[in-house]
C-alpha cells in the first residue's frame, strides 16, 4: 500500500503558486477520482490534520505540560496556571518556527537534537546512578521473570497488537484511515 500510495501522490501532485510540489492522498483523491468524488479529498485532509494533532502532538504536549507544570507546583505555581503557562510558550515557540517554513523548521530541529540527545543521555545516567542500588535486583526479575510462560504470551500478544497499530497508523494514509 505504501508504494502504491507513493506512486499516486507523485502522480497526481499539483504545483502550488510558490512553485513547490505538493501531493498526497488529499491531491490524488481529488485529481484522480472523478468529479463527484472531490469532496473526499477535501475530508481526507481534514480529518488527517485532526488526527495529526490529536495522535501526536496532542499527546506530546500534554505529556510536556503535566511534567513542567508538576514541577512548577513544587514551587508553588498551581498547576493550572503551570499548563497555560505552558501551552502559551510552547505555542508561542512551535508557531514562530513553523511560520519560519522548511528552512528553519530544519535549522531549529539542527539546533533543538544534540541538546535533546545529551540531555537524554545524561538524564539517564542519573537515574541509573541515584538508583544503582535498585539495579541488580531488577535484572535478577528481568532474568526470572522472561523466561516463563505468562511473559511469552503476554508480550507476544502484547507486541503483536503494538506493532501492527504503529504500522498501520503510521507507515501510511491507508492505516491512517
Amino acid at each position: 500500500t505504501k508504494y502504491s500510495e507513493a506512486v499516486l501522490a507523485v502522480h497526481f501532485r499539483e504545483k502550488d503558486k510558490l512553485g513547490n510540489y505538493v501531493g498526497g492522498p488529499m491531491y490524488y483523491i481529488k485529481n484522480g477520482l472523478n468529479k463527484r468524488w472531490r469532496w473526499l479529498g477535501g475530508l481526507f485532509a481534514l480529518f488527517g490534520m485532526l488526527a495529526g494533532f490529536g495522535i501526536g502532538n496532542g499527546v506530546q504536549c500534554f505529556e510536556v505540560s503535566s511534567a513542567v507544570s508538576s514541577a512548577l507546583a513544587e514551587l508553588g505555581i498551581p498547576e493550572n496556571d503551570g499548563r497555560l503557562l505552558t501551552a502559551i510558550l510552547l505555542g508561542t515557540l512551535v508557531s514562530l518556527v513553523i511560520f519560519g517554513g522548511v528552512k528553519r523548521i530544519a535549522k531549529a530541529a539542527s539546533a533543538i537534537v544534540p541538546f535533546m540527545a545529551a540531555f537524554y543521555v545524561i538524564a539517564c545516567l542519573i537515574v541509573l546512578i541515584v538508583n544503582f542500588s535498585a539495579i541488580p535486583p531488577a535484572i535478577q526479575l528481568i532474568i526470572s521473570a522472561a523466561f516463563t510462560g505468562k511473559a511469552v504470551v503476554g508480550g507476544g500478544l502484547a507486541t503483536v497488537i503494538r506493532i501492527g497499530f504503529q504500522r498501520g497508523i503510521f507507515s501510511n494514509e491507508a492505516g491512517l484511515g
